[in-house]
């Protein structure tokens, strides 16, 4: 939901944290196999769902967010690398 009209966001930036593990397996004394996962924890503030009716009270910024909660990001990866 975004009320284009009134509502605006920007970025900003959030305080994260990151744990995760990684494993590189040499094939040859040149190439490797690359694997790992992270899972990134933040803070996320969500828009609020209930739009207000009148134009003083939509363009109140105090209303605009809603609840906030813990966000999990889990991330993947597998590479091959090649080193020269």
């Amino acid at each position: 939901l975004n009320d284009a009209a009134f509502r605006t966001f920007s970025y900003q930036a959030n305080l994260a944290f990151q744990i995760g593990w990684g494993a590189r397996i040499f094939i040859t004394r040149s190439l490797a196999l690359n694997f790992g996962t992270a899972l990134a924890i933040y803070n996320a503030h969500e828009e609020n769902t209930a739009v207000a009716t009148t134009a003083a009270a939509r363009a109140d910024t105090t209303t605009w967010y809603g609840s906030s909660a813990i966000q999990f990001d889990l991330t993947t990866r597998a590479a091959f690398e090649v080193f020269f």
